[in-house]
């Protein structure tokens, strides 16, 4: 059957059919990387009788359907959705607990680039393009940014106050960084030349921002609004920069020559605003493919918590960090390892508090379903 159904679809991306009943065969089809349940009227020899038709709208990521009784069709069906997780630690080690807490619903609605407050209070979030607060004590959240515009990449800064935050008016035009108060108040333009925002500093006095081309850390003094590079150096790409809470150190991520990600600190100056040019490694340990990304500091700059992978499988660390004159990291710990295979950590910020830390996941849920396919439209399967 399927390879009489590949000569009369010739698609690279068929699926193995589904099932065949009478004068149908029903399959999916690959459509922009997401399966489509679709059928095809064929004759008694096998032939096709027309073109293949959609079965119904929004089975996006139909897999392994069948005919059933009535003219139903059941089909499992994959339901993807981005949500930020959180996860409790114990305030004396740091450690976290084994089962992590979904924090935002789960719904089709995207929720991601998490941060939270040094005491863990409030955190903010996107969520349907816009900059949301949620508040842990009442377990509400609430919208701070509204209107037709796209809201990208918030960062919370360290006394839960403000979001600093990259907006757009319409699809095109420039985006610019802007902030606004987390207690109510109109927003407020801070850069319109700087990229995305990655971490305040404890006294908010800096930020860092990142740019993509070339990619390197920047410097925003707040106040004045003047934009610095601080650290670049070619031919690697620092990115994802963040403070430690006494303000000393600044821990980043960039690739090696071999184009595996690895963590680094440098020593920073906030009198004058000066980082370092000596690079120190972050030994997180692991094979030379390991990949360290999204680093974050504890909130007594103790530890510096990152994401893992090796062999495929993802975790949350964390290494002991000593800020004196020659900094120093003990053994890595693994705080939570990513073993089921439907939860993906996204690639974006960690964030850490003192009871919590919260994180980005690609959730895909498999479920069943059981539909009545709509009638074809005259002259068409």
């Amino acid at each position: 059957m399927f390879a009489r159904l590949k000569k009369f679809v010739p698609n690279p991306d068929l699926n193995l059919p589904g099932d065949w009943r009478g004068d149908r065969i029903l399959f999916t089809l690959n459509e922009h990387d997401t399966p489509v349940l679709k059928q095809i009227g064929v004759d008694a020899s096998g032939r096709p009788t027309g073109d293949p038709a959609p079965i119904a709208p929004n089975t996006n990521g139909a897999s392994n359907p069948r005919y059933a009784n009535e003219g139903r069709i059941v089909f499992t069906g994959l339901q993807d959705t981005v949500a930020v997780w959180g996860l409790s630690l114990d305030r004396t080690t740091g450690q976290g607990a084994q089962s992590p807490f979904r924090l935002t619903p789960e719904d089709t609605w995207w929720r991601s680039y998490s941060t939270l407050s040094r005491d863990g209070s409030v955190m903010s979030f996107l969520s349907a393009d816009r900059v949301t607060i949620h508040n842990f004590s009442s377990g509400n959240d609430l919208p701070l940014t509204s209107g037709p515009g796209r809201d990208f990449q918030p960062v919370l800064s360290p006394d839960g106050s403000q979001v600093a935050f990259r907006y757009r008016d319409q699809p095109g035009q420039p985006v610019h960084l802007w902030t606004i108060p987390v207690k109510g108040g109109g927003r407020q333009l801070l850069c319109d030349a700087c990229d995305q925002p990655t971490d305040w500093s404890t006294d908010m006095a800096w930020m860092l921002v990142q740019t993509t081309r070339p990619r390197r850390i920047e410097l925003l003094d707040v106040k004045t609004r003047r934009l610095t590079e601080l650290i670049g150096r070619k031919p690697f790409q620092p990115q994802d920069g963040r403070f430690s809470p006494d303000g000393r150190w600044i821990a980043f991520q960039s690739p090696d020559a071999e184009n595996n990600n690895r963590l680094f600190v440098v020593a920073f100056d906030p009198a004058r605003g000066k980082a370092a040019d000596t690079w120190v490694p972050v030994a997180a340990g692991g094979a030379d493919s390991a990949q360290f990304t999204n680093p974050a500091w504890g909130a007594d700059g103790r530890k510096l918590y990152y994401v893992a992978s090796r062999n495929g499988v993802g975790s949350i660390e964390a290494v002991p960090f000593n800020g004196d004159a020659r900094p120093a990291f003990g053994s890595p710990e693994t705080i939570h390892a990513f073993l089921d295979v439907g939860q993906v950590l996204n690639e974006e910020p960690l964030s850490v508090a003192r009871d919590k830390l919260v994180y980005t996941s690609d959730h895909v849920i498999s479920k069943a379903w059981m539909l009545t396919p709509t009638p074809p439209a005259p002259g068409r399967n």
